[in-house]
């Protein structure tokens, strides 16, 4: 889990992924970019998909979430 700026609360590494992106690769990517840290995805945990997010606009979406156990491969925090 990290603590994101300027909001003190704590989330689980993500983000989009990139067009042509496998979800082992996005999550890989998000990972590094997120915590500094080079992981391998082991397995996916769990997929949620019942999540809403609405924007300041009124505007929805659907949050498909993917939930990784992951193995550290370098890097530090």
């Amino acid at each position: 889990m990290q603590e994101r700026t300027g909001n003190d609360d704590w989330y689980f590494p993500g983000g989009f992924m990139e067009f042509g992106e496998t979800l082992f690769e996005t999550c890989k990517r998000e990972f590094k970019e997120d915590s500094g840290v080079e992981i391998e995805p082991v397995t996916l945990l769990k997929t949620f998909d019942t999540d809403i997010y609405t924007y300041p606009n009124g505007d929805q979406t659907q949050l498909i979430t993917n939930l990784f156990l992951v193995k550290k491969v370098s890097g530090h925090l």
